[in-house]
């Protein structure tokens, strides 16, 4: 069977050890003002002051937005777009876990075309291009880096509510897996599952029909051969590391192996969808 595929993903994706410290060049490429996009825990790491020397050093102008919550609450999104506005930025850097890559993603949606964000609830009502987004994982579960959805806390509905373009797929992913090293065994344990369950759901939802409209007008068109191999393939790398990523954090195998897992989910999910 000759069957059908499609994959949405990032114009690049780095990804190994060291590779954060490519990410004044990536930006170079794009423009010369960064809003970034992450939280108070890795905002006060040494980590993060040697990626926003690194952006710097590459002639990047930045501002820091510290204030991503676990969830995203959608105050969030507004109190970043409002200190961001005058200064303008050519890109968003998403820095850390599954929140703050979402944050940068609708931060770079409002920041390109008006409206409330509610306004863009659901599928397909981005109207087009958004300020590119660069994304940095920091844990190794929700795949953001490479899908075209950002979920956010809506207090008002009471429940979490997404918006998936595939204008919100990041322009690059840059995956380096010693940014993972600190995640406490918890923390890993859930965001591999979550990144596993991932894999399985793309993998085992249903196929459609393939007509040449289906990728068009669908964010999420049903397992396919591509997001297959994607899946596969993570399911693969997690059932493989992610018990010595949890005993062992200090082994960078593991994570690298976790983290390549969830990029793979990341990339199978993002069109496939999931199935439960």
């Amino acid at each position: 069977m000759i069957g059908f595929g499609i994959a949405r993903a990032p114009a690049t994706i780095l990804f190994g050890a060291g590779q954060r410290r490519a990410l004044g060049r990536v930006a170079r490429l794009t423009g010369g003002r960064a809003l970034i996009c992450t939280d108070a825990r890795f905002s006060a790491t040494e980590d993060f002051s040697d990626i926003v020397m690194n952006l710097r050093d590459a002639g990047i102008a930045t501002l820091v937005y510290d204030g991503t919550q676990a969830e995203l609450p959608v105050e969030n999104v507004h109190n970043c777009v409002a200190l961001a506005r005058g200064f303008r930025p050519d890109m968003v850097v998403g820095i850390g876990g599954g929140s703050c890559l979402d944050l940068a993603k609708l931060a770079s949606l409002l920041l390109s075309y008006p409206g409330d964000l509610a306004d863009y609830y659901g599928e397909l009502k981005v109207p087009g291009p958004v300020l590119p987004v660069l994304a940095l994982p920091t844990t190794s579960g929700t795949g953001s880096e490479c899908t075209p959805v950002a979920v956010v806390g809506d207090s008002a509905r009471a429940l979490k509510v997404g918006v998936s373009s595939p204008h919100l797929v990041p322009h690059a992913a840059i995956c380096d897996p010693e940014l993972t090293l600190s995640c406490p065994p918890i923390l890993t344990a859930i965001t591999g599952a979550d990144a596993m369950t991932h894999a399985v759901e793309a993998f085992t939802n249903l196929a459609r029909p393939s007509e040449p409209d289906l990728g068009i007008d669908r964010v999420f068109v049903g397992k396919n051969r591509i997001s297959d191999t994607y899946a596969l393939a993570a399911i693969a790398e997690l059932a493989g590391h992610l018990v010595v990523a949890v005993e062992q954090g200090e082994d960078l195998e593991a994570r690298a192996g976790v983290m390549l897992g969830a990029m793979y989910a990341g990339l199978a999910f993002g069109t496939a969808g999931t199935a439960a």
